[in-house]
């Protein structure tokens, strides 16, 4: 039977297994087992080289987007939100030469020539990404945080050019100067050194929206 069957060649009659049978099945099966081993390998290297490729391409996208910086600044724990601000002012800091850059196939203004600001990128995170973590930190209760952000802005103010800074700057505008109401004197301080410091940027351009926004919060506070 076992030798009529298709599958006879498989098997081995006891009676007929000497040692040189017994060594040849045995070379027979290293070779193929090795063989499978390498085809496993070689695949396994592709797929990992594969999945690399595909996590660090997704790291790049999410980086423009600020993924990982987004669950700090909207962390529940003011210490990670503090630390959210201060890894982004270290990014903003770090030297780079070609600094805010418009991103590829964009012409980066709407139909009124007005910027839009996520189509501009600054080391490696969109503006309008920044701007919005900005907004939501601009108004943290956490005096730490607050001054971290508010010295950030100030930062990013003083490298925007003028037309991005003024559109940048716009909405930021009554968290900051909130804050010159605020009960704490060191948050009130931070508050006006930058809102001053700010208007005197880009000869002075910004001081009218300061100005507007300054006077809207006092009426208010009144």
């Amino acid at each position: 039977i076992g030798s009529e069957g298709s599958r006879g060649s498989h098997f081995l009659c006891m009676s007929e297994l000497t040692p040189e049978v017994w060594a040849s099945v045995c070379g027979e099966a290293g070779a193929s087992g090795e063989a499978g081993s390498s085809s496993k390998s070689k695949s396994s290297k592709s797929r990992s080289k594969a999945g690399a490729a595909s996590e660090s391409e997704a790291a790049g996208n999410s980086d423009l987007d600020g993924d990982g910086l987004r669950r700090a600044v909207m962390s529940k724990n003011w210490k990670e939100r503090a630390d959210g601000v201060n890894t982004l002012a270290r990014a903003i800091a770090e030297p780079d030469e070609e600094g805010v850059k418009v991103i590829e196939g964009s012409d980066g203004v709407d139909g009124d020539g007005r910027p839009m600001l996520s189509q501009y990128t600054l080391r490696g995170y969109r503006i309008a990404t920044i701007q919005s973590f900005l907004g939501t930190l601009l108004g943290d209760a956490v005096t730490q945080v607050f001054i971290g952000a508010a010295e950030l802005l100030k930062n990013l103010c003083a490298m925007l050019p003028e037309n991005i800074a003024q559109v940048f700057l716009e909405p930021l505008l009554p968290p900051l100067v909130a804050k010159l109401l605020d009960t704490s004197g060191k948050v009130r301080g931070k508050a006006q050194e930058t809102t001053l410091e700010i208007s005197t940027m880009h000869g002075c351009t910004l001081s009218e929206m300061v100005a507007h926004s300054a006077a809207g919060a006092s009426a208010w506070g009144s």
